[in-house]
């Protein structure tokens, strides 16, 4: 079982501070590796990200087509691209930090919910713009429709406008899987949340859907790590496997070999915008594939 073909790019950092010569070649070589899908919405790369994904999958001219996940509901903030341009300065005079993981949860709490606008109208407008930029959407998701706002209407409209554009509908969430808003939504609908930490230390599944994407397995493995010593030193010893590579990149590889294995019937979002730190996590990955690891690092952790 193959990892690549299984990983979509997360493009929510894409551009945020990032010229756009870098940013299409950073989705270039994620194409050369093997990655063939992106997941992008409005308000990614601080509003940027759509324009970049359409140019870079535009100006591919052979090779395997690129499939786009894209959203609605949630707007992008104004003037994007000036606000890319302030922040691109201020990390050219401050750069920032790895993103600090210490205070993240792997349950979101529902208070993110509640800040979008799911009118038929303001979807249709939505999708109307993104399109403009995208050269097509496989995936139209409802984004960041909680339990107070999924209504029959609601998915009806996402199910019309997926239709115009040949896509499949589906939902998109940042908490941990949850069963009952899941069982509002249609089941041939698709889902992205963030996997189930529980599947690492216990006998679970974050879903019995046949069409899923999980994201966030970077933070739930820094979660996990950090307070779970147990598994820490299993996480360890799985990345073992891996050769003249540093130690945080093992990790984060072998937690994605586990996830495969563990969900089989998943995809996995992965993303890393530093130029170093991508193609580490693209030789890692290749090499799960080449040498096929996953059966070695699922031995070593031993769970």
């Amino acid at each position: 079982m193959k990892l690549l073909p299984r990983l979509v790019y997360g493009c929510g950092r894409l551009t945020g501070g990032a010229s756009k010569r870098d940013a299409l070649a950073l989705l270039d070589r994620i194409f050369d590796a093997g990655v063939l899908a992106l997941d992008v919405a409005p308000t990614y790369g601080i509003g940027t990200a759509e324009e970049v994904v359409g140019e870079a999958v535009g100006r591919r001219k052979q090779g395997a087509r690129i499939e786009i996940i894209a959203k609605v509901g949630i707007a992008p903030p104004r003037y994007p691209w000036l606000k890319t341009a302030l922040r691109r300065a201020k990390r050219t005079f401050a750069p920032t930090s790895p993103r600090d993981l210490t205070a993240w949860r792997p349950i979101e709490p529902a208070g993110r919910f509640g800040t979008g606008d799911y009118s038929a109208e303001a979807m249709t407008a939505s999708v109307n713009r993104s399109a403009a930029r995208l050269p097509h959407i496989d995936k139209l998701l409802l984004h960041g429709c909680g339990p107070d706002e999924c209504t029959v209407e609601v998915c009806d409209s996402l199910e019309k406008l997926a239709a115009e554009h040949s896509a499949q509908p589906g939902y998109a969430i940042g908490s941990r899987f949850d069963a009952a808003l899941d069982a509002r939504y249609p089941k041939h609908f698709f889902a992205e949340t963030a996997i189930n930490p529980d599947i690492f230390v216990e006998t679970a599944i974050s879903s019995d859907r046949k069409d899923v994407l999980f994201h966030s397995l970077m933070p739930t493995a820094a979660y996990l790590t950090a307070h779970n010593s147990e598994f820490a030193a299993a996480l360890d010893r799985a990345a073992e496997v891996f050769e003249q590579i540093d130690i945080a990149t093992a990790r984060i590889s072998a937690f994605y070999a586990l996830a495969a294995v563990r969900e089989p019937e998943a995809r996995l979002v992965f993303a890393a915008n530093d130029p170093v730190r991508l193609a580490n996590l693209l030789k890692t990955f290749h090499q799960i594939d080449t040498l096929n690891l996953s059966p070695t690092i699922v031995e070593r952790f031993g769970r």
